[in-house]
C-alpha cells in the first residue's frame, strides 16, 4: 500500500515531554512528522493554564487570603475578582499600586510577576 520494506528500524525517544519515533523509511518519517506536529500543536495550545501555575502561586499567597481562592470572597472590602470586568492595564494599576486596603505590590512583584497574576486574575472571571 504504502510501499514500505519488510523491515523498518524504530527509534523511541522523549523530547519537551512528547514522545516520538524515527523512523528510517521517508515515507513513514514524513506521516510520523505531521503526526506529532500535529501533537505537539495540541500540546501548545493546552499549554495556557499550565503557565498561570506562577501567577496562581502568587496570588495564593498574596491575592487569596483577601479575595479568597476562586476570587470571591471580599474580606476587608476586596472586590469579587469573577465578577470584575477591569482591562488588562486597570488590573495592572491596581495590583502595582494597591487600592484603599489593598497594599501596593511594585516593589514587591516584578513585571512579570504582576503580568502572570493578572493572566490568573483572567482566568477566575465567569
Amino acid at each position: 500500500m504504502w510501499g514500505f520494506k519488510k523491515s523498518v528500524s524504530f527509534y523511541f525517544g522523549e523530547m519537551s515531554g512528547v514522545y516520538f519515533v524515527a523512523v528510517k523509511y521517508r515515507k513513514m518519517k514524513t506521516l510520523l512528522l505531521v503526526f506529532f506536529a500535529f501533537v505537539a500543536s495540541i500540546n501548545i495550545a493546552n499549554s495556557g493554564p499550565l503557565l498561570n501555575d506562577k501567577g496562581k502561586s502568587i496570588y495564593m499567597a498574596k491575592c487569596a487570603p483577601c479575595h479568597g481562592g476562586d476570587g470571591m470572597k471580599g474580606k476587608f472590602g476586596a472586590k469579587n475578582l469573577v465578577k470584575s470586568r477591569l482591562s488588562d492595564e486597570e488590573l495592572t494599576v491596581i495590583i502595582s499600586n494597591g487600592k484603599r486596603f489593598m497594599p501596593s505590590w511594585k516593589k514587591k512583584l516584578s513585571e512579570e510577576e504582576i503580568k502572570d497574576v493578572k493572566a490568573y486574575i483572567v482566568t477566575l472571571r465567569k
